[in-house]
C-alpha cells in the first residue's frame, strides 16, 4: 500500500490556495492540502451559513416506530427521499452532509452489537460499537454521529486501476451511524469532555423519547428532534418580508442601525397592554378523551397531565409542554385504583424531581387523595401508595400551588364535620418530604359545585353561585389569618356549568379563565384579567361552536396559556400581553 505523507493542512495559517510552480516537484501532500482547503472552505460555509438540519422539501432521516415485537429495542431509520445520489435523504451535520438512500432498522446496522462482526468492524474502524437499547424507563436521545475515515485498495478493489495493475489514490469515505443516549451518559448529543465523545466526530439529535415501564418505541412516543426545512434565502424573500410588515419604500441598509423610532415589538406591546390579544385555538391532543387537563410548572419546562380513559380504567398520563406550545408524546404516570371516577385533581412539582398530585374521586364517599412521586425509589414504587385526606365528605374542586419554601398548598370545597350541610373551603399545608398541617377553614359558601383557585398571596378565589347569580369572591390571608367574609369581585346570570382556573401575573394581577352555559346551548370560555381586585373586559376566547371544559392556566411572562378539554381533544388558546 501507498504511503500518504502527514497532512499539512492547518487553518490558522489562513492559506486559501495551493498555487504550482514551474520546476518545483507536485508532492502528494500539497495536492491533498489544496483539496482540505476547499473542503474546509464549503464545511465552514454551510455551518455557519446553512446549520445543522434536514433541506427544505427533504424527510431524511426520520425516525419512526416499527411495531410488533421488538418495538422496545428497536426502530426505523426512514430514508425521507430516493435511491438516486440528487434524491436521498439527507442531513447537514456540523457542515457535514450526510445522506441515505434506503429505510433501515436500527439493530440492522452494521456497526449494532447485535450483528456478527460489529465488534471487529468497530476495532477497524476504531470507533465504538452501537450500544443495543435495554428496555426501561429512562429516556432516551436518538442522535446522528457522522465522521470521515480513510479508504485504500485494500478494502476497497476498485481503487486498483484494472490497465495497470496498480492501485490509485486513496479516498476519504464519511460514514455515518444512528446511536441512543441514556441519561446516565449524559441528555443530548456528546460534548467535548463527555466520555462517548470523540474527536473528528459530527453529533446531531434525531429524537427524544421518555419512556414508561415497557412502554414500545411508536410513532406517538418518538418525539421529533430534527431541525427541518433548511433553505437560503434570498434578498428578494428579504424585500418580501419587510414590505409586508413595513409598507412599500422600507429597506434595509446593511449598517445594522434600526431606522424606527419605536420598534415594532414595543408598539404592538403597548397596544397588547391595554387589550391583550386572544390567539386562535390550537389542538393538542386529539383521540381521547382526555379529562381534566392541569398544567403544572417545573424547573425544566412546563407539563400538561390528565386523566386517560381506556374502558372502565383511568390513568395519570402526561407530556412536556415545549416552548413553541406542542406537546411531547404522552406516557402514562400510574392507575387510579379504588376511586369510581377521577373528579378533580392538582399536580406540584417540588425540588429534586419529587412531585405531588392531589384529587378527588368517589370512593364510597367523595373523598380527596394524595400521592407524592420519590425519583429515586424502584421504578414500581416511585408514586407511592395513595393517602386519604381532605375532609371527610363532599370533597370537590382541589387546586394547588408551590410555595416558596418548597412547600405545597392546597385548597378544595369539603364538609365541614361541624355543618356538614355546608360547604366548606379548606386550606392545607404539605411539607416538602414530610406529612401534611391540619386542615385550615377558609370560609363556607352556598354553593355544592363551587370551585376555588388558589394564588400567591395567598390568595383564595371563589366561583360560586347562589339564587340566579353567579359570583366571584376573594380572601387573602394576613399573618395566617383568613377574613371573615369574602370580597366580591365580580357577579354574572347563573349557569349550569361553572368550571375556573385562575393564574397569578404578579400581585394583584392575576389571570381568570372559566366556562360558562353558552346561550345557545354548549359551553363558552371566559378570559379576563384582575388587577387590585378589578376585573378587566370578559372576552370570550373560543369563538367556533365547541365544548370547552375545565380550563387550566399557565402563565409565562405575563402572557397566559389555557388549556381546555373540548370533546375528545385537549385545545390551547393563549392571552398575549407582551411579545
Amino acid at each position: 500500500m501507498a504511503v500518504i505523507s502527514p497532512n499539512s493542512f492547518d487553518p490558522l495559517r489562513r492559506y486559501v490556495s495551493v498555487r504550482l510552480a514551474q520546476g518545483v516537484p507536485l508532492v502528494d501532500a500539497d495536492w491533498n492540502e489544496s483539496e482540505d482547503i476547499r473542503r474546509f472552505e464549503l464545511r465552514a460555509f454551510v455551518r455557519w451559513f446553512v446549520g445543522d438540519g434536514i433541506p427544505l422539501g427533504n424527510d431524511g432521516f426520520r425516525i419512526g416506530g416499527i411495531g410488533g415485537a421488538g418495538s422496545r429495542v428497536d426502530f426505523r431509520i426512514m430514508a425521507g427521499g430516493g435511491a438516486a445520489p440528487m434524491a436521498a435523504g439527507r442531513m447537514f451535520v456540523d457542515g457535514l452532509e450526510a445522506f441515505i438512500v434506503a429505510d433501515t432498522l436500527f439493530t440492522a446496522q452494521p456497526l449494532h452489537a447485535s450483528q456478527p462482526g460489529a465488534a471487529a468492524l468497530a476495532a477497524r474502524w476504531g470507533v465504538p460499537a452501537i450500544v443495543a437499547i435495554v428496555p426501561g424507563t429512562t429516556p432516551l436521545s436518538i442522535y446522528l454521529d457522522v465522521w470521515e475515515r480513510l479508504v485504500t485498495a485494500a478494502e476497497d478493489a476498485t481503487l486498483i486501476l484494472a490497465g495497470l495493475g496498480t492501485e490509485s489514490c486513496s479516498r476519504l469515505r464519511r460514514e455515518w451511524v444512528v446511536r441512543v443516549r441514556t441519561p446516565a451518559g449524559g441528555s443530548g448529543v456528546p460534548q467535548s469532555g463527555d466520555p462517548d465523545f470523540r474527536p473528528g466526530h459530527s453529533y446531531a439529535m434525531l429524537a427524544q423519547v421518555t419512556r414508561t415501564a415497557l412502554q414500545e418505541l411508536t410513532d406517538q412516543t418518538l418525539g421529533e428532534a430534527r431541525r427541518t426545512g433548511l433553505q437560503v434565502s434570498s434578498r428578494r424573500d428579504l424585500e418580501q418580508l419587510t414590505g409586508d410588515v413595513f409598507g412599500p419604500g422600507y429597506a434595509v441598509d446593511g449598517t445594522g442601525t434600526p431606522k424606527l423610532a419605536f420598534s415594532l415589538r414595543d408598539v404592538l406591546n403597548g397596544v397588547l397592554r391595554d387589550r391583550p390579544s386572544i390567539t386562535v385555538p390550537v389542538t393538542r391532543l386529539t383521540g381521547g378523551p382526555f379529562n381534566l387537563p392541569t398544567t403544572a410548572p417545573a424547573p425544566d419546562g412546563t407539563f400538561l397531565y390528565w386523566v386517560r380513559v381506556a374502558g372502565v380504567d383511568r390513568f395519570l398520563s402526561r407530556a412536556k409542554v415545549l416552548a413553541n406550545g406542542t406537546v411531547t408524546p404522552a406516557e402514562d404516570e400510574f392507575q387510579f385504583t379504588g376511586v369510581l371516577n377521577v373528579t378533580s385533581m392538582a399536580i406540584v412539582h417540588e425540588d429534586a424531581g419529587f412531585r405531588r398530585i392531589f384529587y378527588t374521586g368517589q370512593a364510597g364517599t367523595a373523598k380527596l387523595f394524595s400521592r407524592r412521586f420519590d425519583p429515586g425509589a424502584p421504578p414500581a414504587t416511585r408514586w407511592g401508595a395513595p393517602l386519604e385526606v381532605g375532609s371527610p365528605d363532599l370533597n370537590i374542586g382541589v387546586v394547588a400551588m408551590r410555595l416558596s419554601d418548597n412547600s405545597t398548598q392546597i385548597a378544595w370545597v369539603g364538609q365541614n364535620p361541624a355543618t356538614p350541610a355546608t360547604p366548606t373551603v379548606f386550606t392545607q399545608n404539605f411539607l416538602p418530604g414530610a406529612g401534611a398541617n391540619s386542615l385550615t377553614v377558609v370560609g363556607t359558601s352556598t354553593d355544592a359545585q363551587a370551585r376555588v383557585a388558589i394564588v400567591p398571596g395567598p390568595q383564595i378565589l371563589l366561583f360560586e353561585q347562589a339564587g340566579g347569580t353567579l359570583s366571584i369572591l376573594s380572601k387573602t390571608s394576613a399573618g395566617g389569618a383568613w377574613p371573615a367574609t369574602w370580597t366580591s369581585l365580580a357577579t354574572m346570570p347563573a349557569s349550569a356549568v361553572r368550571d375556573f382556573a385562575a393564574g397569578f401575573i404578579a400581585p394583584g394581577r392575576l389571570w381568570l379563565a372559566y366556562a360558562l352555559t353558552a346561550p345557545g346551548g354548549g359551553t363558552q370560555l371566559i378570559g379576563r384579567t384582575s388587577e387590585a381586585g378589578l376585573l378587566g373586559e370578559a372576552r370570550p376566547m373560543v369563538s367556533e361552536t365547541g365544548s370547552p371544559r375545565y380550563p387550566n392556566l399557565a402563565v409565562d411572562s405575563g402572557n397566559a396559556s389555557v388549556f381546555y378539554q373540548d370533546g375528545n381533544a385537549v385545545r390551547q388558546v393563549s392571552f398575549v400581553t407582551k411579545i
